[in-house]
């Protein structure tokens, strides 16, 4: 059994658990979660870690056409979202959910509404895509908290302000999880 007191940096080991998460090792993954000693404050890490399973699993499931089209929905919506073309972003929101199923499609719709002003249907996509989504959950933690302080809810404005430093575990670039990849597939070559 692992324990959580042998882990001096918690952000570098649950950034290294995402990395392997991206990578195919979720079996393995699920089981250093369940063996380690973690307290109730891990608790959103580990579920972005678990929701970052399920995507792989969703992608893993998607065809090559499908796969094609969320890559140019989320080029589309990035180009859409600085050309301020709101109406373009929902579309291409709705239309990479259909095809997917992807939560990735809930935040950039959340960041839509937040963008429009319309921070309660903002406010109700973002949570849902916390609730299911990994990737851009730290940013979502960030809208969040600005929807909460400009309601002028302290309270929940500062949860979510904790909970956005808890959440940047992120690794900063995808090459390191190609790295990581690559190295993982030669020492299982050369085993």
């Amino acid at each position: 059994k692992l324990s959580k007191g042998i882990v001096s940096d918690s952000r570098t080991f649950y950034s290294s658990l995402l990395i392997l998460v991206k990578v195919g090792y979720i079996s393995e993954v699920k089981q250093i979660i369940k063996d380690i000693y973690s307290s109730k404050k891990d608790e959103d890490v580990k579920r972005i870690i678990y929701n970052s399973m399920s995507e792989h699993e969703i992608i893993k499931s998607l065809s090559a056409e499908q796969i094609d089209i969320v890559n140019k929905c989320i080029e589309m919506i990035r180009e859409a979202l600085t050309n301020e073309e709101y109406e373009l972003v929902y579309d291409l929101c709705e239309w990479g959910c259909y095809v997917s199923q992807l939560p990735i499609f809930l935040y950039y719709e959340g960041k839509c509404f937040f963008k429009c002003q319309n921070y309660a249907v903002a406010e109700e996509l973002l949570l849902k895509y916390v609730e299911l989504g990994s990737e851009k959950t730290s940013k979502a933690y960030l809208y969040l908290s600005r929807i909460y302080e400009l309601k002028g809810n302290k309270n929940k404005y500062l949860k979510y302000k904790r909970k956005l430093e808890e959440a940047e575990i992120k690794p900063e670039k995808e090459a390191e999880a190609k790295e990581v990849k690559e190295e993982l597939e030669e020492k299982n070559n050369n085993e």
